[in-house]
């Protein structure tokens, strides 16, 4: 029998739009370098490895998830971002090097916001602009 936990989390992947799947990858690696903070605080270098590997696995899926051709120049502007981040957690991971966590993890949540701003705008119902009343003729 699957955990009830992980059974939700599918669910709820599976029944999210593109763009709050979007943000979930967002959260997930946002957790995940927490969790990688956490551990080098901590000097735990089995849970420092295990959080920043899981933080890079998010950012290959985000990578992957870009369409250059349809996306145009905010696609390559994310590529950017994406492969920033990457190679600072790559840093993180050869040289300790906590502010390199710190950073990233400061980049994805501005993203995150972003990217909840926008799925916001477009669950939106359309606001209709209210008709203007007529103007009345007086003598």
């Amino acid at each position: 029998m699957q955990n009830p936990y992980w059974q939700y989390q599918e669910q709820r992947v599976q029944h999210a739009s593109a763009g709050e799947r979007v943000i979930l990858l967002y959260d997930g690696a946002i957790r995940f370098l927490h969790g990688a903070r956490a551990a080098m605080e901590e000097e735990n270098a089995p849970g420092q490895r295990y959080y920043l590997d899981r933080a890079q696995s998010v950012l290959l899926a985000l990578l992957s998830s870009l369409n250059l051709q349809q996306g145009g120049e905010l696609a390559i502007c994310l590529l950017r971002v994406y492969e920033y981040c990457y190679n600072r957690l790559c840093d993180a991971v050869s040289c300790d090097d906590l502010s390199a966590v710190v950073e990233v993890c400061g980049l994805l949540t501005d993203l995150r916001g972003a990217w909840a701003d926008a799925a916001a705008q477009l669950a939106a119902p359309a606001v209709a602009e209210p008709e203007a009343a007529p103007l009345a003729l007086t003598a």
